[in-house]
C-alpha cells in the first residue's frame, strides 16, 4: 500500500490502493446505505478497472475493506449528506464536510431525524 499520510487539499486517497486521488477528476465510485445515509468511496482508474472486471463481490470486498482501514479519514469517501451540502462538489464534500455536531450526524444517519439542505446566503455589508 502507499498510504501518504498527508493529502494535498482536494485529494484523498484511492480506496482500494491509497494513491493519490485527484477529486476533481470524476473518479469511478461504488456506494453502499448506511442508515438514512449513502456512502460513497472513490478509485483511482486502475482500482476501478480491477474491481469492475471482478464484479459484485470484490466490490462489497472493497469497501469492507475501506471502512476497516484505520486511516479511512484519509481515503476518497464521503456520505450523501456532505454531497448534499456542498452541491455534489465532492472536493467540498470531502475538505469540508458537513459542519453539525456528531449527535445530530448520527441521527440522521440512523433515521432519528431529517436534514434540509438550506443554500448558504452570503450578505456582504
Amino acid at each position: 500500500m502507499n498510504h501518504i499520510p498527508h493529502y494535498p487539499y482536494g485529494h484523498a486517497g484511492c480506496c482500494g490502493c491509497d494513491c493519490d486521488l485527484d477529486l476533481a477528476s470524476n473518479p469511478a465510485g461504488l456506494s453502499c446505505d448506511q442508515g438514512n445515509l449513502r456512502l460513497y468511496f472513490f478509485f483511482c482508474p486502475n482500482c476501478s478497472a480491477t474491481l469492475q472486471a471482478e464484479g459484485e463481490d470484490a466490490q462489497i470486498g472493497a469497501i469492507r475493506n475501506a471502512l476497516d482501514k484505520p486511516y479511512r479519514l484519509d481515503l476518497a469517501m464521503t456520505t450523501s449528506l456532505a454531497l448534499q451540502a456542498h452541491g455534489g462538489d465532492l472536493t467540498g464534500a470531502y475538505e469540508i464536510g458537513v459542519t453539525i455536531p456528531r449527535i445530530v450526524h448520527d441521527a440522521i444517519a440512523f433515521g432519528n431525524a431529517e436534514a434540509s439542505i438550506i443554500p448558504y446566503l452570503n450578505t456582504e455589508v
